[in-house]
């Protein structure tokens, strides 16, 4: 899905799938610079290798991968004590299917903890 390349429907959505496949692989990106056409990341590790590179097509809201390079050079255990991209919407991402039908109250504390045992992320209680 991120080799170089690849088109996204808009930059929002490239911006989840990223935040997503960052909570799955533990790790965290800093962005690098991002305008109305271009978007680029890299990992927060020192010295890692690891970048994203992305630009908007004219005419239009879709966005493609111009470069990708998915090798980390860095120990991703280095982590760091609340991952940045578990944003609301990445969150969100992964609890919407859960809640969907259920009926139930999700607490913030119940959302951190099922995170913390899913992905062994810490999340704070704000971000739940």
């Amino acid at each position: 899905m991120f080799e170089a390349g690849h088109i996204f429907n808009n930059k929002e959505e490239m911006k989840l799938e990223l935040g997503k496949k960052c909570l799955l692989e533990h790790f965290e990106f800093k962005v690098d610079r991002s305008s109305k056409t271009r978007y680029e990341v890299s990992c927060m590790g020192d010295g890692c290798e690891w970048r994203f590179k992305a630009h908007a097509i004219p005419c239009g809201n879709l966005w493609f991968v111009k470069h990708m390079n998915d090798s980390h050079t860095c120990s991703k255990t280095q982590t760091h004590p609340h991952f940045r991209q578990a944003n609301p919407k990445v969150l969100g991402h992964f609890l919407k299917e859960q809640l969907k039908d259920s009926g139930r109250i999700y607490r913030a504390k119940e959302i951190v903890k099922d995170f913390r045992q899913r992905f062994e992320v810490e999340i704070t209680n704000l971000q739940a």
